[in-house]
């Protein structure tokens, strides 16, 4: 029995791989989220971690850090993404935010990091779903093409009688 593995195989590995650990990144950033909501008050200025609609087709659901605002004490309340790796500086300090402003801290220098990491593995994914989508099509073409040709070879050799045959 072979045992040795194909580079398909190990290919698949580390695509299953990578997606595994996007999984548990976003576990990872729902929990510390759910830890955001629990230290900071429900007052304008409050982070948390929203899954948005992103990129081109609108097709593509990714976590980014929030911010919420309030209009004048209304009851209108509207989320603006924080651009990437400024969660913990843009953390309020003030009176309200006080009490917990260290954990909030480092809660969101936590979720920075997990950020990068999975726009890091995102962005291998996107080469490599971009590389084999220019290849295949071409190549499975090539061997349908191959495979005919093949047959057509294979069939006279097959039959030996044929040859004569018109």
């Amino acid at each position: 029995m072979n045992t040795y593995r194909t580079a398909a195989d190990n290919a698949a590995q580390r695509v299953e791989d990578m997606r595994q650990v996007i999984v548990r990144i976003d576990d990872a950033l729902r929990r510390l989220d759910q830890l955001l909501d629990a230290l900071q008050p429900a007052l304008p200025g409050k982070l948390r971690v929203e899954w948005r609609l992103v990129g081109v087709d609108r097709r593509t659901l990714t976590p980014q850090v929030v911010k919420w605002l309030r209009k004048n004490n209304e009851s209108v309340w509207w989320s603006v993404a924080l651009r990437k790796g400024t969660a913990s500086r843009s953390r309020r300090r003030s009176k309200d935010f006080e009490a917990n402003s260290e954990a909030v801290s480092k809660v969101c220098q936590e979720i920075d990091r997990l950020l990068d990491k999975r726009a890091r593995i995102g962005t291998l994914l996107q080469r490599f779903s971009s590389g084999v989508g220019g290849l295949l099509p071409a190549t499975l073409h090539w061997l349908d093409e191959m495979e005919s040709m093949l047959d057509k070879i294979q069939r006279p050799a097959a039959n030996p009688q044929s040859k004569g045959e018109v």
